[in-house]
Formats: C-alpha cells, sequence, structure tokens
C-alpha cells in the first residue's frame, strides 16, 4: 500500500523479528526518525505528527 502524506509517500508492509510480524509504515526523506507505539498505542496514533516530520525525516513507525 503507498499514500501521499505531506512531505512524501508512505510505504508500509510488515517486517518479521524474531518469527513475529510487525506492521510498519515509511514515509518521507532524510535522516530516520523512529517512531515506536508504547503499551495500549497503536502505529497510528502518529498520525498527527508524521506530516511534519517528513518533509525532513524519514520516518518509521511501528
Amino acid at each position: 500500500m503507498t499514500t501521499f502524506v505531506r512531505g512524501g509517500f508512505t510505504r508500509a508492509g510488515f517486517v518479521r523479528v524474531g518469527g513475529v510480524p510487525h506492521h510498519v509504515e515509511v514515509t518521507g526523506r532524510g535522516p530516520v526518525c523512529v517512531l515506536g507505539a508504547g503499551l495500549g498505542l497503536g502505529w497510528f496514533d502518529w498520525d498527527p505528527v508524521v506530516p511534519l516530520l517528513a518533509p525532513h525525516r524519514t520516518v518509521v513507525r511501528f
């Protein structure tokens, strides 16, 4: 899935870490900024922040 967010396109998919699948979204270009959800939160809770960071950073959220 690819969608447009201010600052670039978002690529989404799953990666396996220790055999466990994790949903990951990558948006923007530049130095990498990783946003992880805490207990009880999800990757989508970062939606308001991504458009602010993506023009200057590669935002990876899971």
